[in-house]
C-alpha cells in the first residue's frame, strides 16, 4: 500500500482531479488490501499511471520513429528512451522476449493480471524490469517503500515471489 501510494505521490505533480487514476488506485488498494498482494497487479497499476500521465510506454511500433514493431520472438526495449525500438534505434537496448511484451500489453490493456500468475518466473520477471525501468525514468527520487521492500528478507513461500519482489 506504501508502494502504491508513494508511486502515486511522486509521479502526479499537478493537484487537479482525474477520476481515471482514482479509479485506478483504488482499484490497486482494494487488491493489496483484500488478500496477499500479486506483483502483477502492482505491474498494471504502474501502466495506469503512465497512461493516465500521457507516459504510456511504445508496445508495438519504435518509440523513436514509429515504425511497426512485431514477428519476431523478442525485441528491443528502453525504457527511458520510451518503449520497443525497431531495428535502425535499437543499438545497445536490452532485448525483450516477445511473451513478455505481450503480457505488458495484456496488462496495459486492463486484462486479468492473474491470466499471467502462473507464467514462468522468468517471464514475470522481465515484464517487472520492463515496466520498472519506464517508471523509474520519471522518478525524480528512488521511492523509499521500494528500498524497505528491498531490505525484507525473500520469503519464497509466497507462490516463489517474496515482499522483496513485489517492487
Amino acid at each position: 500500500m506504501a508502494y502504491l501510494c508513494e508511486l502515486t505521490d511522486e509521479l502526479v505533480l499537478a493537484r487537479h482531479p482525474d477520476p481515471e487514476l482514482f479509479a485506478a488506485l483504488c482499484l490497486a488498494l482494494e487488491q493489496v488490501i483484500g488478500g496477499a498482494p500479486q506483483a502483477l497487479h502492482l505491474r498494471q497499476y504502474e501502466l495506469a499511471v503512465l497512461r493516465c500521465l500521457g507516459l504510456s510506454p511504445a508496445l508495438t511500433s519504435c518509440c523513436v520513429c514509429g515504425s511497426e514493431i512485431g514477428g519476431e520472438d523478442s525485441a528491443a526495449f528502453d525504457g527511458p528512451r520510451g518503449g520497443v525500438l525497431c531495428l535502425e534505434h535499437e543499438r545497445g537496448a536490452p532485448r525483450l522476449p516477445a511473451a513478455a511484451l505481450a503480457a505488458i500489453q495484456h496488462l496495459e490493456a486492463g486484462g486479468d493480471p492473474a491470466a499471467l500468475a502462473s507464467a514462468p518466473a522468468g517471464l514475470r520477471r522481465a515484464v517487472r524490469d520492463a515496466i520498472q525501468s519506464i517508471v523509474r525514468s520519471h522518478l525524480r527520487r528512488p521511492l523509499h517503500a521500494q528500498a524497505f521492500f528491498a531490505a525484507l528478507p525473500r520469503d519464497a513461500g509466497a507462490e516463489g515471489v517474496g515482499a522483496a519482489r513485489l517492487c
